[in-house]
């Protein structure tokens, strides 16, 4: 019999985190019998068991908890936690400078997770935001920033960065007209460029 043990909470009721994480799993109970420390055993989804109020979680699975008050009354409870592969570690590609106003993302296709380029500098247009290799159009004169990101799960995340710097293309040279002179010395006649 539970006489008047009670759980009256784990938080968190339930938890997801990324691999490599871990999160704090903390029961809350009541008995007018009295809960010491040794009251408390969780049992791990590896089956073994840590004794305490609360068990840090580092995998995913269900974790039990098992309460007994000094009346040796015994209550149970569960959380249930969901462990979220890391996503593949993201790459925007190399640096690059450009004449033109349009370019080439170079970042890698994840195996884990799915991609979506933003843009962080500049008023360049990504064709296909979640293609790794998407082109770009509309590039500003000058800096321009990108940012890929992989993400699993909504919550597992890695990203990088990648500027594109695109120069002014210079005025067309004209050197001026053909010139024939009989003098040892003559003027050069090119136009001078705007860009």
């Amino acid at each position: 019999p539970a006489g008047d043990l009670a759980i009256d909470s784990i938080t968190p009721p339930s938890a997801t985190f990324c691999s490599g994480s871990q999160t704090n799993i903390e029961v809350h109970a009541s008995s007018t019998e009295g809960l010491g420390s040794n009251s408390y055993t969780w049992t791990l989804p590896n089956n073994s068991n840590v004794a305490g109020k609360s068990v840090l979680a580092a995998s995913g699975g269900t974790y039990n908890i098992q309460v007994q008050d000094s009346a040796h009354c015994r209550v149970n409870g569960s959380v249930q936690i969901t462990e979220i592969q890391q996503p593949t570690t993201a790459s925007a590609g190399p640096d690059q400078t450009v004449c033109a106003e349009t370019a080439t993302l170079q970042g890698n296709t994840p195996n884990v997770g799915t991609g979506l380029w933003t843009v962080l500098e500049g008023t360049a247009l990504v064709t296909n935001p979640a293609l790794a290799n998407s082109g770009i159009t509309l590039l500003s004169p000058g800096l321009n920033r990108f940012r890929w990101t992989i993400t699993n799960g909504g919550i597992c995340i890695s990203d990088d960065t990648v500027s594109i710097v695109r120069d002014i293309m210079p005025s067309a040279a004209n050197a001026g007209p053909d010139q024939q002179i009989c003098a040892d010395a003559g003027a050069l006649a090119a136009i001078q460029p705007l860009v």
